[in-house]
């Protein structure tokens, strides 16, 4: 056997181990959503594992990052924009501003929202939106808007 050929059987050997062992993850963790509900609401987030938790928060503020990066770009693009538009594509970005919090900190905020019976109906999504309000210190009265706003949300789907 050549020396390309002992290359060649390793490298395949490694990709076969890694998609075995991949193939195998993806097939338990399959598993282990299927008797989840599919609804992404407080009761699935109870059910949910930390590591799905923390998946999910981390998916999300990394999109949210890339999100607030495209305004940045409309920004620079449209510079057509009157001064007033301008400040309204801005004022969008906050939407997307998950910086400075720690994984970690919303998916322990996603918890103690959840712990109240009231918020369980509020999906994943807007859930994660509040305690982001929360923990970047908005004000109260602006944090009560929001939640019944998002509890009216929740009851109309």
């Amino acid at each position: 056997m050549n020396k390309n050929t002992a290359i060649q059987n390793t490298m395949n050997r490694r990709a076969f181990g890694f998609l075995l062992s991949s193939s195998l993850l993806f097939a338990r963790q399959g598993a282990g959503q299927a008797s989840q509900s599919s609804e992404r609401d407080g009761y699935s987030w109870k059910a949910t594992s930390r590591g799905i938790q923390i998946a999910y928060v981390t998916g999300f503020t990394d999109a949210a990052a890339w999100a607030q990066g495209n305004v940045d770009g409309q920004l620079a693009v449209l510079k057509s924009l009157s001064p007033k538009d301008r400040k309204v594509l801005t004022e969008t970005k906050k939407v997307w501003d998950y910086g400075n919090i720690y994984y970690a900190q919303l998916v322990d905020g996603m918890s103690d929202f959840y712990a109240d019976n009231l918020n369980k109906a509020i999906k994943w999504d807007r859930a994660l939106s509040y305690v982001r309000d929360c923990i970047h210190g908005e004000p109260k009265d602006f944090l009560e808007t929001e939640l019944n706003v998002e509890r009216k949300i929740a009851t109309q789907n």
